[in-house]
């Protein structure tokens, strides 16, 4: 896969901006001559030293789970890397995102604690009310955990076992199934951080090309997550930014009135005007759902001044 030639919209500015420089490093997009080239040569090779760290983690906490018979399901970063990069250093990876059920939610955190990890303080944010997080010092290097027992905050979403596969060299440790992690991928992505990061998008497009998707199945899913229209979203900046290169047939829509707001100012300038606004309310299929976080999200930040807190 050339991945300079699927990246040449971008420019180099741009990509370091949004956390690129591994993949343009791992990918042989600029040239030794290039003056940037020893900065990217660090940042992936940083990034490969702090992957290679939290990956030996993973491991450790993949044999201390399968002790005490829990499972639980590795979300993006370090999960996507390991299946859909080239290499250690090609994606910058701030933390581990671990889910598992409820029910299991104690025990792991007991777990945590046996291994070493300290929990850091709750922020009283609505929004983070369904994981934890947890942090250890390792030889220096600082492995941030996030715990998840809930998909998204305010989903009650239960997985299926045939929904979960075998991570490779794991004993205890899923991966989603393409259709899930792919729906899950675009709500974080859009839903969630309103298309923020580039890196964000380049994992739902590596996803496409690895993937022939069962379309009904991941309309289903979204359905329950109500992020159908954000599905329609992502895959209409896919199209824009990479076209159709994808091993699966990805579906076709027709011109919805809300494209013409979805462009480069948002998902590459990070532009916070009213078009932003607009797109951040309709990736969510239910626009009460979206005035609730808001009045959430405004009460939060109103109490926080008012406490004088920074959390």
């Amino acid at each position: 896969m050339n991945i300079g030639t699927e990246w040449k919209n971008f420019d180099l500015a741009t990509m370091e901006r949004h956390h690129l420089e591994g993949l343009l490093f791992s990918g042989q997009l600029v040239a030794k001559e290039d003056e940037r080239y020893s900065h990217l040569f660090k940042v992936w090779s940083s990034q490969w030293h702090y992957n290679e760290i939290q990956l030996q983690c993973l491991r450790k906490i993949d044999r201390a789970l399968a002790q005490i018979m829990i499972e639980c399901v590795l979300l993006k970063g370090t999960g996507l890397l390991l299946r859909y990069y080239q290499d250690l250093g090609a994606r910058k990876v701030s933390d581990l995102d671990l889910l598992v059920s409820q029910k299991d939610k104690q025990k792991t955190e007991f777990l945590f604690r046996q291994m070493g990890y300290q929990r850091i303080p709750q922020t009283s944010w609505w929004g983070d009310a369904h994981k934890s997080v947890w942090e250890k010092n390792i030889d220096g290097t600082m492995v941030i955990i996030e715990l998840h027992w809930q998909i998204f905050f305010g989903t009650r979403f239960e997985w299926q076992t045939d929904e979960l596969q075998q991570l490779s060299n794991f004993m205890q440790i899923k991966h989603f199934s393409p259709e899930l992690e792919f729906c899950y991928l675009v709500a974080h992505y859009a839903t969630q951080h309103n298309f923020q990061k580039l890196f964000w998008l380049g994992d739902i497009k590596l996803l496409l090309e690895k993937h022939d998707l069962n379309w009904q199945q991941v309309f289903a899913i979204a359905k329950k997550l109500r992020i159908q229209r954000a599905i329609r979203m992502v895959l209409q900046v896919v199209k824009m930014e990479f076209g159709a290169n994808h091993s699966t047939a990805v579906p076709q829509f027709p011109n919805e009135w809300w494209g013409k707001y979805l462009g480069r100012n948002l998902y590459v300038e990070g532009k916070r005007d009213y078009r932003y606004w607009l797109i951040k309310h309709l990736t969510k299929d239910s626009l009460l759902k979206a005035l609730v976080y808001d009045f959430f999200w405004f009460f939060h930040r109103i109490n926080k001044k008012l406490r004088g807190v920074k959390r």
